[in-house]
C-alpha cells in the first residue's frame, strides 16, 4: 500500500493517496492492538 501511495503522489492523485493513507493507518492500528494486548 505504501508503494501505491507513493505512486499516487507522483501522479498527483490526491484522492487515491488519501484513501490509502486511511487504510494504512487502520491496518497499522489493527496490527498494533493485538501486539500490545499480548505483551506481558
Amino acid at each position: 500500500m505504501r508503494e501505491t501511495h507513493s505512486l499516487c503522489n507522483e501522479h498527483d492523485d490526491v484522492v487515491s493517496a488519501s484513501l490509502l493513507e486511511n487504510w494504512i493507518d487502520e491496518t497499522e492500528g489493527r496490527v498494533w492492538f493485538p501486539y500490545e494486548a499480548g505483551r506481558n
